[in-house]
């Protein structure tokens, strides 16, 4: 399986756990919203979030993050080996943008 199937499958997983999500796929670009915010967004191998000011900046500590180019307040992540570590991660960010979408 390629990171970005690995990647796209770990995402749904994760969406699963949001319920009022939706997901719109416009190509190979899936965005997941709550009430026309969007919160998360896979292209291709990154995965981004739209993260709280406190959270983002902890992200972006961590291995395999960067400022996306959609806003301070948005985390891309392209995990390099996407291990426990990595799923980890990405799952407690889709949520943590879930909940912040949804409030």
């Amino acid at each position: 399986m390629s990171p970005a199937e690995a990647l796209a499958e770990l995402a749904a997983e994760a969406a699963g756990d949001a319920p009022n999500a939706l997901a719109e796929v416009a190509g190979a670009t899936t965005i997941w919203s709550v009430g026309g915010k969007p919160f998360a967004v896979l292209s291709g191998d990154t995965l981004e979030f739209r993260l709280d000011n406190v959270v983002g900046a902890a992200a972006r500590h961590t291995p395999d993050t960067a400022l996306s180019a959609r806003g301070e307040d948005w985390v891309a992540f392209r995990p390099t080996d996407l291990d426990r570590y990595a799923e980890d991660r990405a799952q407690s960010w889709f949520a943590a943008a879930y909940r912040r979408a949804v409030t």
